[in-house]
């Protein structure tokens, strides 16, 4: 059974998980006119997103799923995706994270991709800028991790392509599914609309909120949905006019924080392709 299209899909609220699926995509690209497959993106950040243009899957699909770490977690919004369906399409799990640590987030994936309905034949690790502090990775995936993620996607697509034409079953993950994730990290100061007289109402932090919890009215995270948050920043990020942040005393607090994270983590980190078994 061979693979006629493979759908390369990104969660990225701050720009550096779609970079890496970016690269990817290109070394997919290169290897289509030979395997004669499409490639599609597919942007998965908002809810309604989520909800209505998921892409149907077939066996005949391979979907390589982007997604940031958040505190050794996968992001909170995807434990529930019930449109998300695989049919038997083979996965590629690609964990981003900000030269700290991956943690749990991967077997999480994972496993959420398995009960899904998808069979996980390779699992990426992928280094972008830190979303609390962009001098930690700072411009990653330089050219040199783009062109690594390139030829790892190369090698992925050539052995899944190759397999096929032997009529050999390639191997998935099982992972350990017993063992509790560790707790997620609760979010100790939200983003706020920090100057409510520029605001244009144009409603976009309202729209690509992947957690979808800022009211499309006031542009305010709605009064007791503030532990939904997963400080990913998409709201900020998407803010054209730069009017929403954190507070002064919010930012100090952030600051301090990563202090010693950066100072753990200054060496580089590599990009690592895995394979079941491996």
């Amino acid at each position: 059974m061979s693979v006629n299209r493979v759908v390369v899909a990104h969660f990225s609220p701050t720009g550096g998980t779609k970079k890496v699926a970016m690269a990817l995509e290109d070394g997919l690209l290169d290897l289509s006119p030979k395997y004669r497959y499409q490639v599609i993106t597919y942007n998965y950040l908002s809810p309604m997103q989520r909800e209505q243009r998921v892409p149907e899957f077939t066996p005949n699909d391979l979907l390589v799923l982007c997604y940031p770490v958040y505190f050794g977690r996968m992001p909170s919004c995807l434990e529930q995706w019930p449109q998300l369906k695989g049919n038997g399409a083979k996965a590629v799990v690609c964990s981003v994270y900000g030269n700290r640590a991956i943690e749990d987030a991967e077997r999480e994936t994972i496993t959420m991709l398995k009960e899904h309905g998808f069979e996980v034949i390779a699992s990426l690790e992928a280094i972008a800028e830190h979303s609390q502090d962009r001098t930690l990775a700072s411009h990653r995936p330089d050219k040199r991790d783009k062109e690594q993620l390139s030829t790892m996607a190369r090698s992925i697509i050539e052995k899944v392509c190759e397999a096929e034409a032997k009529n050999s079953p390639l191997p998935s993950f099982n992972v350990d599914t017993t063992t509790p994730y560790r707790e997620r990290s609760k979010i100790k100061a939200t983003p706020k609309l920090l100057d409510i007289s520029t605001c244009n109402e144009c409603g976009r932090c309202a729209e690509v909120c992947p957690a979808g919890i800022i009211d499309r009215h006031t542009h305010e995270i709605i009064p007791g949905m503030e532990h939904k948050c997963m400080g990913c920043r998409a709201c900020i990020t998407t803010c054209r006019v730069g009017i929403r942040g954190f507070l002064c005393e919010d930012n100090l607090e952030i600051i301090k924080q990563m202090v010693n994270i950066k100072e753990l983590n200054r060496a580089r980190k590599h990009n690592l392709l895995k394979w079941p078994g491996a």
